[in-house]
């Protein structure tokens, strides 16, 4: 971005005209280079999302942007390609601009800030996309140019304002987005290239106020690393060993607590032969990662120590891939990620005492160890309501009797044998959608003003439900508790011991 302050001349600065303003010598020019994050530029949260256009085929900023608090008081009130700083209100644009063809109203804003009548000129440049790289990626030059009239006395106040509006921009473009956890994983352009942190895809952040499958089962041991690392995890790396039989929701978590800490995460294999030690400290430095704090998941971790138990008895010190002293050296975090969470999860074979003995100087680090295990009947009865409240409205007393009919025993295979998170979801999706099929449950459309603040969409828009029809609730909780069907579910379902 440049920022250009010109030095005031004669008449005022809504009556000069733009050929006037250009030909002004630059009294004094601030240059600051944030990104231009998606494609557009970003503001802080309470002010609302930027109005955007299309230009030749491609999004960018339509710079019709609302009031932008500032500090001090202090406000920017902008029509397309004009703010104004001004005391007291603001009209509507008599004139609504227009951005290249497109018609921009007006907006308003007021200021409790008292100062004289000021303009900005906002220009947006658009250079041409450049291919470049032994990838032949495209690149692109883009440049938003601020231009304020200036005087001497007022100058120094002016810089101050304008760098604090970019300061503000670049921090809320750098916010993560709501209700969503960014997933980043390492992506190879080329073989003799260093791996780069990409984003992967996002995951809708789960919340335990919500229904369905966006419900989060929370445990007590959930909350302890959750406090902790809302503690500590701000000023210092924290490390958590996590460790549970596979299904029980150890991934999950990881997402769950990332989402209320507000950071991406940050997934890596240390089982691939092409990380190697080196490689492993540079892509965890602080100039390769894309944030300054994050949560690093490494899984399956018990496979990373049988490997090098299996390599320290053959004698065999050329084996590739990561070694225990290059996490180890990583874990430390004086070359690299000094801020965030590092989570290792695995099953409970890395409780044995044979691997902290072998591997002390890993095992001295984690700072917390917890246990995820089997549902116990209550948590079986929580999230089979929770989830099916997405689907059918019941009091209290409906909901107990298909709970007992749900877990009833002996009959019930769900207190036979050890139960996951991940097969009561699998079971109940599957004969939510033989409900659906069979017109049990009905597709309705409602506006999207639920509490649970989950939508990432629009929330003007209507947001499409699937509800169970009317008189048709028993119809579903006898799908939902058919001994049979959940016994040749659970006889399909991969053994997890």
């Amino acid at each position: 971005m440049r920022v250009v302050l010109r030095k005031r001349q004669g008449a005022a600065p809504g009556e000069e005209s733009q050929q006037q303003q250009q030909q002004q010598q630059p009294f004094s020019t601030v240059s600051t280079a944030p990104p231009l994050s998606r494609s557009c530029w970003q503001f802080p949260a309470a002010c609302g999302p930027p109005r955007r256009c299309v230009v030749a085929d491609s999004p960018v900023p339509c710079l019709n942007w609302p009031v932008l608090c500032l500090a001090g008081g202090t406000a920017l009130r902008e029509s397309h390609g004009r703010a104004r700083h001004a005391a007291g209100g603001l009209a509507p644009s008599a004139r609504p601009a227009t951005c290249r063809g497109h018609r921009v109203a007006g907006c308003t804003g007021r200021s409790a800030h008292p100062a004289s009548g000021r303009e900005v000129l906002v220009r947006y440049t658009r250079g041409d996309d450049v291919q470049t790289g032994r990838d032949q990626h495209t690149e692109r030059t883009e440049m938003l140019s601020l231009t304020m009239s200036s005087t001497e006395e007022t100058l120094l106040d002016d810089k101050v304002l304008l760098a604090q509006w970019c300061a503000e921009c670049v921090r809320a473009s750098l916010e993560p987005p709501a209700n969503v956890v960014e997933v980043y994983g390492l992506q190879q352009a080329s073989k003799d290239w260093t791996p780069e942190w990409q984003l992967e895809r996002t995951r809708l952040l789960k919340d335990s106020g919500a229904v369905g499958d966006r419900f989060y089962l929370e445990r007590s041991v959930a909350k302890e690393i959750l406090i902790d690392a809302t503690l500590w995890s701000t000023t210092g790396l924290r490390i958590y060993l996590i460790l549970g039989p596979p299904g029980v929701g150890k991934s999950e978590f990881i997402v769950w607590l990332a989402g209320q800490l507000r950071l991406p995460v940050y997934r890596i294999s240390l089982h691939s032969p092409k990380l190697t030690d080196d490689m492993l400290a540079q892509v965890f430095s602080h100039s390769w990662l894309k944030h300054d704090a994050a949560v690093v998941q490494l899984d399956e971790f018990q496979g990373a120590l049988g490997r090098w138990t299996a390599s320290s008895k053959d004698n065999d010190r050329r084996h590739q891939g990561i070694s225990a002293e290059g996490l180890c050296e990583v874990l430390q975090g004086a070359t690299t990620l000094s801020r965030g969470v590092v989570i290792l999860s695995g099953t409970e074979e890395l409780s044995d005492d044979a691997y902290r003995q072998q591997f002390r100087a890993l095992y001295r680090r984690f700072n917390r160890t917890i246990t995820i295990s089997w549902l116990s009947e209550d948590d079986i009865r929580k999230y089979f309501r929770e989830f099916l409240r997405k689907f059918a409205t019941l009091h209290i007393e409906e909901w107990a009797c298909w709970e007992d009919r749900f877990v009833k025993q002996p009959d019930s295979p769900w207190v036979s044998r050890p139960v996951s998170v991940d097969m009561i979801k699998q079971f109940l999706t599957r004969q939510v959608t033989e409900a659906a099929v069979a017109n049990v449950i009905v597709k309705t459309t409602r506006p999207a003003a639920s509490g649970l603040n989950i939508a990432v969409a629009a929330i003007n828009e209507d947001d499409v439900t699937f509800n169970v029809h009317p008189g048709m609730a028993e119809q579903l909780c006898n799908l939902v508790c058919d001994y049979e069907a959940a016994t040749a579910f659970l006889h399909e379902y991969a053994p997890v011991w």
